[in-house]
């Protein structure tokens, strides 16, 4: 396996586990993280947190097995699956915003005081975004790359 598909794999891999290391803390804040933005910024912190952890560590290990492939520029079959893989992760990171401005829009408009506004909704939908782009990014260039663009 070429080492570009290594990383792809193990992206993905960060990703799905992101996932479930979120919902694992959503569950454990319970209410708390979706109306209060102090433990809506933990949750978010946690994650991010484990996420550059995992990647730096993964990637790490990854170039030290494969050096020698590492330093190889993309081939022409590789770039074309990389911008087809970012222009999905591209179109849900957009979507993912504009959700959120629309939620904390909502929010402002038919709040009924200032305990209910809180950014905890919003900052926790762009988490989640963040990691689905990713996730996508991931698994459309390996569709792409084993379809044989």
């Amino acid at each position: 396996m070429a080492y570009r598909e290594q990383v792809l794999w193990v992206d993905a891999l960060i990703m799905l586990g992101l996932i479930g290391y979120t919902v694992k803390q959503l569950i454990l804040a319970g209410n708390g993280a979706l109306f209060n933005i102090e433990q809506a910024y933990e949750v978010v912190a946690s994650v991010l947190f484990m996420a550059v952890i995992a990647y730096i560590l993964c990637h790490i290990a990854i170039a030290i097995v494969a050096n020698k492939d590492a330093e190889e520029e993309r081939d022409e079959r590789e770039q074309q699956a990389a911008q087809l893989g970012a222009y999905w992760s591209a179109t849900i990171s957009q979507t993912t915003i504009v959700l959120a401005l629309v939620q904390f829009g909502l929010t402002v408009q038919f709040g009924g005081d200032r305990s209910e506004l809180s950014l905890a909704h919003p900052l926790l939908l762009l988490l989640i975004g963040l990691i689905l782009a990713e996730l996508t990014n991931a698994g459309r260039q390996l569709y792409y790359l084993y379809r044989g663009i």
